[in-house]
């Protein structure tokens, strides 16, 4: 020791017996005098940074020196003296931060803020303060396997006891580091997953904020009551890749990791969690994460922006908790939200974005039963309902709501599905809907669903115990429609409003719209059995595959009867030809009493193509025939739960559309005063008159019935008639139409006789392509010309081959899909199934738009579908998606994909071709509509 080191010691020692302020680096080289308590500092180990106050008291021991050297000294005569809080709180400058105002991680402030945590919880002092912008917090090292959930080590921040962070800047970050202080986004490392593997063999970052709450027997009071971050910053720096597979992978270190969450508690229990103005950002596992059986009984989120990561931004998945989000933003990750559980959630004003997926769903209480999605509630406690409070979804392609949502949402970009992530039962759902399609085209705007039958076991549970139908759910689309940049890209609802297969209570189930846009309004699929309560759209905008009021379509021939088994509120009837169809009602579905239907008149062509509802055809229960008889005319049906049958609801028909039979007085209009003239009635309002109810008088010819030839006595017989004979001059002959005075030859094939106007004669009508004539019956190969049904175009089951294609592709459908199924191939590695578009008929392909929403392994079989709506025009989008299914049923979440293609003049062809290897199983079939 040099006598310069001795001269300043001397001078050190001179100043604290004095009691002059000095640095904390100081104080143990110092003696302090017997009657000093209490000592001021300038600093922690640089003058103006950290400076405090030290108190020597009962809480002074070894033990606390031993744990606690940042916050704690003992002087060179012996003296303990520890840090004082000011007004309950610390700074973590006081126990040796730097900060990092610069931003170059030069300087690892991690032990000091966690030993500002460790002294806070050791001593009960209730707020750790960050005095700066910004702090570089390197990552620690982990030795116990991943698996190990209560062990410290590895991560970078725990907090074990009651606590605020809060910034005493406006804003404080931060900043989450490597190792050594590089990019955690390449700095990991690999630890074993369980004590007994052999070599490490699983990645690990450790995340940020570590919370560990209480295991096994509870306390009273919890260690931690209450843990607060008030404008504190957690940033990880990692990048979202759009790799959400899980775990990481051990030889890239990219995807979900799972040991990367962000703010982390897990099967420990604490109180309340309270984040205000909080940013969480750039972790390669989940943000905000709250796992296991009630580990936190209420959370509360204020003005926080959580986002960007492989994996889900919110994960509040624990049952138990009450979640209270306002004002804060979830996205740019692979889920915006992944919240299943809990006593009950509001969102205030709420946004989910830019994510693969995401969902909410209310309950359970009382933990989670059979299986992570189950839905369950405890009857004696309250309904633990997720309340959404105008919040907004953007650009999320499906985010799934379960049992219990209530609230106003708009959606942009995004289809909602409910139940979701496969729950068994979709109940107690009450929505308010406005959505948008803006830069990408989504499916329908909403999709709900039941079980497929109702003895669909449930996931987990004992045998029995079966999925149940949806029930107590209302939705209102208040609107639907496409933006200005939608508009003008194509974007739109390419397939419905509501979306609806599987069992419903249907009485308790009532869907509804306003002002909506979309190809169709309704669009059942699959096990589709009752149609829910659905009222007409008050405003239904067609695009250009629509049906009035979004409904279905049949091109029925003349002189059939259609027999339609309504799956939507509308139908429309396009006859083929001249003459009468007869319309039935099958009895497929159920109905819900007081469900109304409107049917249409789609026109056709020339002549008069009559659509008939007859008293006593099937289905309907109606006093009188009714005729639909030009373009637009329409009529509305109500179904009567009590009868069993559709009748006639209240509501006139167009002037133009006729009634035959009584009239029923009560649905004759008033008529304007302009057109009654002189006192008499005009002769075109006066229905016509039942032949029975001619009285004496004069009759106008033109307003009796026709008469019921077979009802004539001792007409003649015309059997006996010679072909040479003329068939005008036979008084009192039936009118023969096209065969009066043209006899033809016999054709010497079954041939239906048609008046050709250009040759101004009758002619046997020839047969075009895909249409024969059997017996009696006339059949269409090739889908009659534009049935709703889904029609077999081609298919194959491709084997040694990377490309399927479909040529010379007909422009008659307004829709086509290609069905995958059971599809795999020969790859030793991942592989994809591309599609690629042509206009020449398949001569020349072009564009390639991946399809598969995820790598295919060799072994994997895949069914799906592709769907193509609008395929004849010059652009459009194709959507669907495909996924592994290894028994039937089954159902998965896979992400859908929507691939924009172009095609001027109209796609005649399609290729469905693989990126490496070949087909080996599976078919792929083609299908019009």
């Amino acid at each position: 020791m040099t006598a310069i080191d001795l001269a300043a010691r001397g001078l050190a020692r001179r100043a604290l017996a004095a009691l002059s302020p000095c640095l904390f680096s100081e104080l143990s080289v110092s003696d302090v005098a017997p009657e000093v308590d209490r000592i001021a500092t300038t600093g922690h180990a640089a003058a103006g940074l950290g400076a405090g106050h030290y108190v020597h008291d009962a809480l002074c021991d070894a033990a606390l020196l031993a744990a606690h050297p940042a916050c704690v000294f003992q002087s060179a005569n012996g003296r303990i003296f520890r840090l004082l809080g000011a007004n309950g709180a610390i700074s973590v400058e006081q126990c040796g931060a730097q900060g990092d105002p610069a931003g170059t991680n030069l300087v690892n402030d991690q032990p000091a803020i966690q030993a500002a945590l460790d002294y806070a919880a050791a001593t009960g002092i209730g707020e750790v303060v960050f005095e700066q912008r910004a702090y570089s917090v390197w990552a620690t090292q982990r030795v116990n396997p991943a698996d190990q959930l209560y062990a410290r080590d590895g991560h970078p921040l725990t907090v074990t006891a009651t606590v605020a962070l809060r910034s005493a800047c406006g804003d404080s970050y931060l900043n989450f580091r490597g190792r050594d202080g590089t990019s955690m986004e390449n700095d990991w490392y690999l630890v074993k997953t369980t004590a007994g593997d052999a070599a490490p063999n699983a990645v690990w970052r450790g995340g940020g904020l570590f919370v560990l709450g209480d295991v096994g027997t509870l306390p009273s009071p919890l260690s931690i009551e209450k843990l607060t971050i008030d404008h504190v910053h957690l940033i990880g720096g990692r990048a979202r890749t759009g790799n959400h597979g899980w775990p990481a992978d051990p030889a890239t270190g990219d995807g979900w990791d799972v040991t990367d969450k962000a703010f982390w508690l897990q099967d420990s229990q604490i109180g309340r969690i309270e984040l205000i103005g909080v940013e969480i950002a750039g972790f390669k596992g989940e943000l905000f994460y709250i796992g296991g059986a009630q580990p936190a009984h209420e959370y509360l989120l204020v003005d926080c922006h959580i986002h960007t990561t492989n994996g889900d931004a919110l994960n509040a998945g624990g049952g138990g908790g009450f979640l209270t989000a306002r004002g804060c933003r979830f996205g740019n990750a692979f889920q915006a939200a992944e919240v299943i559980g809990g006593i009950g959630q509001i969102y205030d004003h709420c946004r989910f974005y830019d994510s693969d997926g995401g969902g909410i769903g209310g309950g359970p209480t009382g933990g989670f039963l059979y299986n992570y999605g189950h839905a369950h509630r405890d009857p004696a406690l309250p309904v633990p309902f997720a309340q959404l409070n105008d919040c907004v979804i953007d650009r999320i392609p499906n985010f799934h709501l379960g049992s219990w949502t209530r609230g106003t949402l708009t959606t942009i970009d995004c289809q909602l599905n409910l139940p979701g992530w496969g729950q068994n039962i979709a109940t107690d759902i009450d929505l308010e809907i406005t959505a948008w399609a803006d830069r990408q085209a989504a499916y329908s705007v909403v999709s709900l669903s039941g079980p497929a039958s109702l003895t669909e076991q449930v996931s987990g549970a004992p045998a029995g115990i079966y999925n149940q139908p949806a029930r107590s759910i209302r939705i209102h689309v208040r609107s639907a429609k496409r933006t200005q940049q939608g508009r003008d890209a194509n974007s739109g609802f390419f397939n419905s409003i509501y979306f609806l297969g599987g069992h419903f209570e249907a009485a308790t189930v009532c869907l509804s719209a306003d002002d909506v846009e979309a190809s169709r309004y309704v669009d059942a699929y699959g096990h589709f059995v009752e149609l829910p309560f659905v009222e007409l759209a008050r405003r239904f905008l067609p695009n250009p595959y629509s049906q009035p009021d979004g409904g279905n379509y049949s091109t029925p021939d003349p002189g059939s009867t259609d027999t339609v088994n309504p799956t939507t509120p509308a139908h429309l009837f396009a006859p083929t030809g001249a003459g009468v169809v007869e319309v039935a009602i099958g009895n497929n579905h159920a109905y819900v009493h007081g469900q109304r239907l409107r049917l249409w008149h789609g026109g056709g062509g020339a002549g008069d193509r009559i659509i008939r509802l007859s008293p006593g055809n099937a289905g309907l229960d109606l006093s009188a025939a009714v005729e639909l008889r030009n373009l637009g005319d329409h009529v509305e049906l109500q179904w009567n739960g009590q009868t069993g049958a559709w009748q006639r609801a209240s509501g006139m028909l167009p002037a133009a559309a006729a009634t035959v039979g009584p009239v029923d007085l009560t649905d004759i209009p008033d008529l304007p005063a302009g057109k009654v003239t002189s006192g008499q009635f005009d002769p075109a309002r006066i229905p016509p008159l039942d032949a029975a109810a001619i009285g004496s008088g004069v009759i106008d010819a033109a307003r009796l019935p026709m008469p019921d030839w077979s009802s004539i006595a001792n007409r003649p017989n015309f059997a006996s008639v010679a072909i040479s004979g003329n068939y005008a001059d036979l008084a009192g002959a039936p009118p023969l139409g096209l065969l009066a005075g043209a006899p033809l030859a016999a054709p010497d094939a079954d041939r239906i006789p048609f008046w050709d106007d250009s040759a101004g004669s009758v002619a046997w009508l020839g047969l075009g392509s895909g249409l024969s004539i059997s017996g009696t019956t006339l059949s269409a190969s090739a889908g009659g010309g534009g049935s709703s049904a889904w029609t077999l175009i081609a298919s194959a089951s491709p084997v040694g081959v990377p490309i399927v294609d479909f040529t010379t592709i007909a422009q008659t459908y307004a829709d086509l899909m290609i069905v995958f199924t059971g599809v795999s191939h020969d790859h030793g590695s991942n592989a994809y199934f591309d599609a690629r578009t042509s206009n020449d008929g398949g001569a020349t392909f072009s564009g390639t738009g991946t399809f598969a929403s995820q790598s295919l392994a060799a072994s994997t079989l895949f069914f799906g579908a592709l769907l193509i709506p609008g395929y004849t025009l010059g652009a459009g989008i194709m959507f669907g998606a495909a996924d592994n299914h290894a028994a039937s049923p089954g159902a998965s979440t896979a992400s859908a994909r929507m691939l924009p293609w172009r095609a001027d003049g109209g796609l005649n062809g399609l290729r469905i071709a693989m990126s490496a290897g070949n087909f080996d199983a599976g078919t792929i079939t083609l299908y019009g509509r």
